[in-house]
């Protein structure tokens, strides 16, 4: 029927009050379940990857960096869950945070990174930025080492999921 909405998001929202909660409930939700199952998969993937390799087998957990870059990669991976989540909550919907995340991360950043002159700004934007924790050997184009890298990803995810819950809270169920 034309004007009604069944999203779990709209019925929630009109169910509760105080939609800020709402928003970090979910926003918990999304962080928790997203780290949780990132985690244990980084690990295994190092794991055979390092397997697969076989006798060109050049990494173990306790080389310098090793660590960092695998728990990095579920942190980084979460933070990228709720950049999503908190685009979706701003444009009302997955397709079309999608529609302009995907690009943003896999297709644009990368095209950006290696035009002269703009890659200084493409050092900043999520997808690289937040890269440079997965790297053990730091990256020659860029400034951003490991740690700044995720500030940057996490400034990100804050400004993503602050416009989320503002937008949650000002529009009409």
């Amino acid at each position: 029927m034309p004007g009604i909405r069944t999203s779990i998001s709209t019925t929630s929202g009109r169910a509760e009050a105080r939609r800020g909660v709402l928003g970090a409930a979910k926003f918990t939700a999304v962080a928790v379940t997203a780290f949780a199952v990132t985690l244990p998969t980084a690990f295994l993937t190092f794991a055979v990857a390092q397997t697969a390799m076989g006798e060109r087998q050049n990494a173990a957990l306790g080389d310098p960096g090793a660590l960092r870059a695998t728990v990095g990669l579920a942190v980084h991976l979460t933070l990228v869950c709720l950049i999503s989540a908190g685009v979706a909550m701003m444009l009302r919907g997955t397709v079309p945070a999608l529609g302009i995340l995907v690009p943003l991360f896999f297709i644009v950043s990368d095209i950006l990174a290696n035009l002269p002159g703009v890659g200084t700004f493409a050092r900043y934007l999520p997808g690289v930025a937040g890269a440079q924790i997965l790297r053990t050997v730091p990256d020659g184009r860029f400034d951003v080492g490991p740690w700044d890298g995720l500030g940057v990803l996490l400034l990100w995810t804050a400004a993503a999921l602050c416009g989320g819950l503002v937008t949650l809270c000002r529009r009409d169920a």
